[in-house]
């Protein structure tokens, strides 16, 4: 896809790797509070983090949740892509495209 120029956004298991030089740390932003708009037009509130491996790359790593002091496993997410910009505020929704999208191939 890079080869290409095409973005994309990803999601992650939360045990994917990413490799660093030994005297990097990995450092997170702020939780920054985002609306969940679904197809429906309801809202819900989401939190979101930037997850930074040494330093930052045009590769970006998020977590986003429901519940930032609890982090249910259910309700939260990890994604990696490679848009750029300020996107804290569509990245989440961007990703929520993902269930129609795999309708549509399953169709």
């Amino acid at each position: 896809m890079e080869k290409y120029g095409l973005k994309y956004v990803v999601a992650l298991r939360e045990n994917h790797g990413v490799w660093m030089l030994s005297h990097e740390k990995v450092t997170r932003t702020r939780w920054q509070k985002f609306d969940r708009i679904f197809s429906s037009n309801k809202i819900e509130v989401h939190y979101i983090r930037e997850i930074i491996f040494g330093h930052r790359t045009s590769l970006r790593y998020w977590e986003i949740t429901t519940d930032q002091a609890l982090l249910p496993p259910n309700s939260t997410w990890f994604l990696m892509t490679n848009k750029t910009g300020n996107i804290q505020k569509t990245v989440g929704n961007i990703y929520g495209l993902r269930t129609w999208i795999e309708y549509g191939f399953k169709q």
